[in-house]
Order: structure tokens, then C-alpha cells, then sequence
């Protein structure tokens, strides 16, 4: 897989795992941190909440989403 495939893995990830953030790859790896970003990628993107994850807690898309200046140098944004 090139870096390209991993950082959309990543992006379609977000989605089809409902914010859950489940990173395939070995921490620190340049694949890692690729898909990392696609999935972060994905989270700024969307505002509406995903469904509550088990014992009512909101997931770390829904944590974190809000945090300001989300943007940053090397998004991929299409």
C-alpha cells in the first residue's frame, strides 16, 4: 500500500467504524501515521454525533471534534 491508500483507509475508517479509532498499524510507524491522519482528516470534517459507544460514553470522534484550529500543515482535504 502506498502512503496515499493508508491516509484514505484512514478517512473511510472513520466512517465505517462510526468514530471509533482502531488503528491497524504499529505505533510510530510511518504507515501508523499515515492512517492517523486520514482518520483525523475524517473527524474534522463531520458535525453531527455518532451514536453513543457502550455504558453511554461518546466516542474520541465526539471527544474531540470540537477542538479548535483542526487543521494542519499536510491535510489532505478533497
Amino acid at each position: 500500500m502506498i502512503h496515499e491508500d493508508i491516509i484514505r483507509q484512514g478517512k473511510d475508517d472513520y466512517f465505517n467504524q462510526q468514530g471509533r479509532y482502531a488503528n491497524p498499524y504499529s505505533p510510530g510507524s510511518e504507515k501508523f501515521n499515515a492512517y492517523e491522519r486520514g482518520w483525523m482528516q475524517s473527524l474534522k470534517k463531520v458535525k453531527k454525533p455518532f451514536p453513543q459507544v457502550s455504558g453511554g460514553t461518546k466516542s474520541f470522534a465526539d471527544k474531540y471534534r470540537n477542538i479548535p484550529n483542526w487543521k494542519g500543515p499536510g491535510d489532505i482535504d478533497d
